[in-house]
This record gives C-alpha cells, sequence and structure tokens, in this order.
C-alpha cells in the first residue's frame, strides 16, 4: 500500500479524509509537519487510508535551495504518523524546515526554481505487488512548519485476467505514445502541482520484474504517468508474455491529476489473445454460437441473452457496470461503491456510459463486437416494434416483432435483489448501457410484463438481464 498518495493540500484525495501527524527530525532538532488529503475523491488501493511505509524518502529543499533526504525513522498509528530523519548530516545546523519545498519520492537530482521543481518520473518502473504506488510524484510547499502533500501526476491500472482454463506468465508490459512525452525529466509549478514532462523526457514506460502468472483471478498492475490527454491509438500498451509479445492501442482518454484510470484486459483466445478495452473498436465477426436478428432497426438483437443459450432461457444476471454474475445483489457487493457508515454509501469509480467499454457484461462476455444497447437503441426497439405477451416453450415472455416482419423472444426474467429472484415468469428486466445523469445510484434499464413495456431507472446494484446488440 502506498503512503500518502493522491493525496492534496488540505482535503483527501481518499475516501478517507484524516489528518496525519508525521514529525521530522529536522538536523537534531524535531519539527513537526502535518499532511491532509483532498475529499471527494476515491481511497487508496484497500480502500480504507493512505499510509507511510517504512523505506520511504523525499526531498526537501531548505530556504536555501539545498536537495535534503529525509527518510522514514519510525512510523506509528499503522503507518498513518511516522517520524522523519535527515539522511546523512552528523553537524550540528540547527535549521528549521520552514517556507520550504518537498517532492517525493526522493531525487538526488531534484532541483528548485523558485516555486518550480524539476524532477524525474521514472521510465523504468519496478512491479511490486505490495507497492504499487511507489513512483507516484507528489509535492508540497509550506510557510509554516506543516507540509500538505498533493498528488502530481496519475495511475494507469491494467486489469488482467482470464476465462481459459490455461495460465499465461507475464514478464513486463510497456506503455509508449506517438506523440508524447510521458515519463523522465518532469516540471511541477507547486502552485498548481502538476508534473509536466519536459523536451528531455522519453515517450515509454515500462513495468518491469513483472513475473506474474495471469489465470482467472483478475490481477491488477500500476504504471504512475503525467496528467495529459491522448488521443485514440497515441497510447499502446505492450504484454510482454513468456511465448511472445502482445500490442494494444488505446482508445481516446484523459489522465486527471489524483485520479486512476482503469482498463480491462481479458484473456480469450489463447493463440490471438483477444481482449477488451475501454472504448476500443472490438473485430467485426461475432463469437461462434451467437445469432442476431435484423429487426429492422438501427442494431442487430442478439437471440438470447447473455449467459443463456437459447431464446426463452433466462442467462445470468449483472449489476450495472459489472461483468460477472454472483450470489448476492447488494450495495455491499456492488463493484464500484463501498459502503461507510450508517449505510451511506460512497462511489469508488465514475462510469458514463458503458456499451462497449469494459464496464459491459455483453462486450467482455461475448466479444465479437456485441455490446449493451444504449438509451436511444432501446427507445427504438420499443417505439418501432409490436410488443406481444406469450410464452416460448413454456416461458412467459415479449415477442417483440420490428418494422420488416422479423421478432426476437424476450424471456420474464425478472431480476435479483440480495438473495432474492423477483417477477420470475410475470416481467423482464433488461439493462441499458446509459446511467441516470442526476443520480449516481441509478442506471436506465428496459422492463415489461404481460400488460405494459416501458424503462425507467432502477439501482445499479440489482442484477437485470443482459440482451446485447451487434452493428
Amino acid at each position: 500500500m502506498k503512503k500518502f498518495i493522491f493525496c492534496a493540500t488540505l482535503v483527501a484525495l481518499f475516501t478517507s479524509c484524516m489528518k496525519n501527524d508525521v514529525e521530522v527530525d529536522a538536523v537534531q532538532r524535531t519539527e513537526d509537519f502535518t499532511a491532509t488529503f483532498e475529499d471527494g475523491t476515491r481511497a487508496d488501493l484497500d480502500g480504507t487510508a493512505v499510509v507511510w511505509n517504512a523505506d520511504d524518502h523525499l526531498t526537501i529543499f531548505t530556504k536555501t535551495s539545498h536537495n535534503r533526504q529525509y527518510k522514514v525513522k519510525d512510523l506509528s498509528a499503522n503507518g498513518r504518523s511516522a517520524t522523519f530523519e535527515y539522511v546523512g548530516y552528523t553537524g550540528s545546523d540547527k535549521t528549521a524546515i520552514t517556507n520550504n519545498y518537498a517532492v517525493y519520492p526522493y531525487d538526488a537530482t531534484a532541483t528548485i526554481s523558485g516555486d518550480v521543481i524539476t524532477t524525474a518520473l521514472a521510465s523504468e518502473q519496478i512491479y511490486n505487488a505490495e507497492r504499487d504506488l511507489t513512483y507516484a510524484l507528489m509535492s508540497a510547499k509550506s510557510s509554516t512548519n506543516n507540509f500538505s502533500f498533493v498528488n502530481s501526476g496519475a495511475l494507469l491500472r491494467f486489469n488482467i485476467s482470464t476465462i481459459l482454463p490455461d495460465t499465461f506468465d507475464l514478464n513486463y508490459m510497456k506503455v509508449s505514445s506517438q506523440s508524447h512525452n510521458i515519463a523522465g525529466e518532469v516540471t511541477i509549478d507547486t502552485n498548481d502541482h502538476l508534473a509536466v514532462v519536459t523536451n528531455n523526457g522519453t515517450n515509454e514506460i515500462t513495468l518491469a520484474n513483472i513475473e506474474a502468472t495471469i489465470d482467472s483471478d483478475v490481477k491488477s498492475f500500476y504504471i504512475a504517468m503525467p496528467a495529459m490527454s491522448f488521443e485514440k491509438s497515441d497510447l499502446s500498451v505492450t504484454f510482454s508474455f513468456a511465448d511472445g509479445d502482445k500490442t494494444f492501442a488505446l482508445p481516446a482518454f484523459d489522465l486527471e491529476r489524483g485520479k486512476i484510470k482503469s482498463i480491462d484486459y481479458v484473456i480469450k483466445d489463447a493463440d490471438e489473445f483477444t481482449g477488451n478495452t475501454p472504448g476500443e473498436d472490438t473485430p467485426d465477426t461475432p463469437e461462434v454460437g451467437k445469432e442476431w436478428v435484423d429487426l429492422g432497426l438501427s442494431v442487430k438483437w442478439a437471440t438470447c441473452n447473455v449467459g443463456a443459450n437459447a431464446p426463452e432461457e433466462y442467462g445470468d444476471y449483472f449489476a450495472w457496470g459489472e461483468i460477472s454474475p454472483k450470489e448476492e445483489y447488494t450495495w455491499a457487493t456492488y463493484k464500484y461503491w463501498t459502503v461507510i457508515e450508517d449505510g451511506w454509501r460512497e462511489q469508488t469509480e465514475y462510469l458514463g456510459d458503458i456499451s462497449g467499454t469494459q464496464y459491459d457484461a455483453a462486450s467482455v462476455n461475448w466479444g465479437g463486437g456485441w455490446r449493451m444497447p444504449t438509451e436511444a437503441e432501446q427507445d427504438e426497439l420499443r417505439n418501432n416494434c409490436t410488443w406481444e405477451w406469450t410464452t416460448l416453450n413454456g416461458v412467459n415472455g415479449q415477442r417483440v416483432t420490428g418494422p420488416n416482419g422479423n421478432s426476437i423472444f424476450l424471456p420474464a426474467a425478472g431480476y435479483r435483489y440480495s438473495t432474492s429472484s423477483l417477477y420470475v415468469g410475470s416481467g423482464g428486466h433488461y439493462w441499458i448501457s446509459t446511467p441516470r445523469e442526476d443520480d449516481d445510484f441509478y442506471a436506465h434499464f428496459l422492463y415489461f410484463d404481460s400488460g405494459d413495456y416501458d424503462w425507467g431507472w432502477i439501482h445499479r446494484s440489482s442484477g437485470l438481464s443482459v440482451r446485447p446488440v451487434l452493428e
């Protein structure tokens, strides 16, 4: 776990807001400095507190602009408090730590001019499963004896797993930009704390010494990055496996200071290593065995639900944005929320329209261009088709006939709440990829019973059916 990564002046960047009393042994004299964190965003890796590690070192620039290295001397309160001592000094200088600047991690070559620190973002970052945030930059300045550290960069998180029985040995990974320097020399203006890579930087970052086995359990790998925007295919990632390298171009996205950008890859084919990347175009050929019907609309509709093998089968149930079924559907088990005290919930990841992304159960489980329908596409299905309550092989549901006369069958699969199944056989509840814009608790869904069909909003933690579409 990484110490106060992603923290900022006055308020916490993580869900755990706290004030950490940190003492600094400033050349035979102890000075105190405290740290607070930005409010209203996510917590660190384990969702609890941001802490120091025993081997943390940082640079403090004194009023004479000297680069001084400080290291952790003692930890207390489970790492939330620490005593730092100056490294290598044996004299009697009593200089107080006031009106100075600081940067993490320690860089012996770091310099300062005015309010601007020049340091480096590592182009080779060594993987450590216990310390994923080692290389992320933080900075601080203080006119008192208190430092308030601020995250100066961003993180890319790659979540990798496989649905195959085989395992894959990952040796290292690399991100590369075609048009930007993303590592090396950076400047940090301590007025806005944003790290900017200079012309002396490099366009590649390697996460080395991974030596991890990829299996069905999702493994996460973090790369410290500058906060910047990337156009589609500007940034690529290369995974180096024991039996060869695989490179993928990434979609357009923004990396924001103090935020984590998550990207999922699911290995579905041992030969081709096909994966899912948010916003990426998927292959044109649908997965074998997945059939579609042209209803005369803008997209083709699948003949069965995700997890089903026939039109009348209910298939699997998914919470909105999750890609696997589970036993219990509550806020406590919902992946993108943390339940805090007294039943209040805090969002841990902010999702927009999820159609075709790594949060789309249709896209991830079926591949081949399949995805969850958007609000506009379900509007088209409701408004341009004829709906008839009927049965198929003894299963209740709606037969939906398009303007060209072709039809699909939607079984009344009900939905899951907690460990209960509700309205099974009497109502259908199908996810739409569109979130409710004014309330993060809800997402859009299509529902029907024997006498009506419409759309509405429902808690994202609920377990609903997914009927994929294909362009």
